[in-house]
């Protein structure tokens, strides 16, 4: 087993820290029951699921919004449908009046129609009355012995009487039948107009009607839509209710990872209270991951899965699934297990108030109280816990505090 570049007290320090296995096994019991860590699901899943929250969050959001202005807008389409509806029930009011009128025009000009037929059958009547009459007073001699109407003076008379009369009965029944005439063109040409205008009417009244009902249909269509951008919003609002729960329950996930930090910082200190700071620490943990670089350093950053503001309170060291992870140094692991954002983690105490933490592993090679030398293999590079890659989460602690690891880590070749 290789000896570790801390000082000579730091090795002193982790003899006398290394107490037996039963009460380290004790310890990071402890430690798990004051954490509480995740079990039975599959950390490395989380990002994605996480990633496939959000977006389902702002979908539901976008369809809650884009339901709420739809309908808003068939409100308002609903406002000016009934007012325009509103406007054309008078209009259709107006053209049932105009038809009412011109139906009582109709109705007129066929009684005018009917009292002339009336009087043209009376006249009839009188002509006919006027022609037996004239009949009977002049009989047939006047028609069938001319020659003897003639030779006697009587007849003569009678002859120019009836001549007289049958001239006055033409001239009646000429005027009779001219006045007939007129009125019946009259009553035809009143009674036209009055038909057209009935039917002008008419078409009008249907034609506002039409257009009412139609307004009607169109109204009823925009109340129906309304109806379901209503549902369609409470359904958008509940989806998003419920999302926006699962979205904090990964976030109170990712919580629990500064919790487990603020926890396994309790615990190194307590355990490192005691111990003699190292008189010289630049450069003297191996980097854990054989040629790996650092690809995401100590600080505020973008959290790559919650796209939120965080501080990143370790060095983020490429590798590939599986590939080996080595002990930065000697020392004792204090736990070795998943922790919850942390995934499976390692950490180690190295004595001289210095530890370090090992997460996302996709496997542990180590427990709780063994002892380990610098470069012992203790896990394989993974991507459990809250992360969005294959990767060495490589945390230094001073007294169970974070700090920026880069001073720390080997420049050395491997």
């Amino acid at each position: 087993m290789s000896r570790s570049p801390v000082s000579s007290t730091s090795e002193a320090n982790v003899v006398r820290g290394a107490r037996p296995v039963v009460a380290v096994l004790l310890l990071a019991a402890l430690v798990a029951n004051d954490v509480g860590a995740v079990h039975a699901q599959d950390q490395s899943q989380v990002h994605g699921e996480y990633e496939e929250v959000l977006a389902e969050e702002a979908r539901a959001r976008n369809d809650y919004e884009a339901a709420v202005l739809r309908q808003f807008a068939l409100a308002e389409q609903v406002r000016a449908l009934d007012a325009d509806i509103a406007s054309m029930q008078s209009g259709l009011q107006t053209a049932q009046e105009a038809l009412a009128a011109a139906e009582v025009r109709a109705l007129q000009t066929r009684a005018r129609l009917e009292d002339t037929e009336r009087r043209l059958a009376e006249e009839k009547r009188r002509f006919q009355a006027q022609a037996v009459a004239a009949y009977i007073d002049g009989g047939s001699a006047p028609y069938a012995s001319l020659s003897a109407a003639l030779r006697s003076e009587e007849g003569l008379d009678a002859l120019a009487k009836s001549q007289v009369y049958a001239s006055a009965v033409v001239i009646d029944r000429k005027q009779l039948v001219e006045r007939f005439t007129s009125l019946r063109e009259e009553v035809d040409r009143l009674s036209d107009e009055a038909e057209q205008r009935r039917l002008e009417a008419k078409a009008a009244r249907d034609d506002v009607a039409d257009r009412v009902a139609q307004l009607e249909r169109q109204r009823q269509e925009r109340v129906h839509a309304q109806a379901q951008a209503e549902a369609a919003a409470a359904e958008a609002q509940r989806l998003s209710g419920e999302l926006e729960l699962k979205r904090r329950m990964y976030e109170l996930r990712y919580a629990e990872l500064a919790t487990q930090s603020d926890s396994i910082r309790d615990v190194l200190a307590r355990r490192q209270q005691d111990q003699i700071p190292a008189l010289s620490t630049y450069g003297i943990f191996l980097n854990p991951v054989k040629g790996g670089r650092v690809v995401s350093g100590y600080g505020m950053r973008t959290h790559p899965v919650l796209g939120v503001e965080r501080m990143h309170a370790g060095l983020d060291i490429d590798g590939g699934q599986g590939e080996p992870i080595r002990a930065s140094a000697d020392g004792v692991v204090l736990l070795a297990e998943e922790r919850g954002g942390y995934g499976l983690t390692v950490v180690i105490d190295h004595g001289n108030q210095l530890a370090t933490l090992y997460g996302h592993m996709s496997a542990l090679g180590v427990k709780a109280g063994d002892a380990v030398a610098r470069g012992d293999v203790i896990g394989a590079v993974g991507s459990t816990g809250l992360s969005t890659g294959p990767h060495c989460h490589w945390e230094v602690r001073v007294l169970g505090v974070p700090v920026d690891g880069t001073p720390y880590l080997s420049r050395s070749p491997d």
